[in-house]
């Protein structure tokens, strides 16, 4: 049994047990898993510290000298009130913890790379990774 931990930019880290397999590994028992969006300085918490950063850029759009993709949440092209809204909703909400890294195994293989590209999940071929870390 291991337990990952997935965050994307400007979301929190939420946390999923799984069981390794040697065909299919399926995070969350193959349920979508909920990232909260709205962590725009990447403390892993949502607070006052990221809603200021949208409301700096209010109005601002992918030409305009103060734009921040990060910060169009809904990804509309501005950065206006849903924006907000986004973070309003999640406002307080910490993420999950936990060691980001695992040891390197004494024996070397395919499998035990923690740089292995991963297989089947919405990066594949685009150079993002797949990270499993033990009870």
């Amino acid at each position: 049994s291991y337990t990952t931990l997935l965050k994307g930019s400007a979301q929190i880290a939420t946390s999923s047990a799984f069981t390794l397999s040697p065909t299919v590994t399926s995070l969350n028992n193959g349920q979508p898993l909920n990232l909260l969006s709205g962590d725009l300085n990447e403390d892993n918490m949502i607070n006052s510290a990221d809603y200021s950063i949208p409301q700096k850029a209010l109005g601002a759009t992918s030409k305009s000298p103060n734009w921040n993709g990060n910060a169009d949440l809904n990804k509309d092209g501005i950065i206006n009130a849903f924006d907000l809204a986004i973070i309003t909703k999640n406002i307080g909400q910490v993420g999950a913890t936990g060691a980001w890294t695992s040891p390197i195994p004494k024996t070397s293989t395919p499998s035990a790379s923690l740089n292995t590209p991963a297989v089947g999940g919405p990066d594949e071929g685009t150079g993002g990774y797949w990270l499993w870390i033990p009870k």
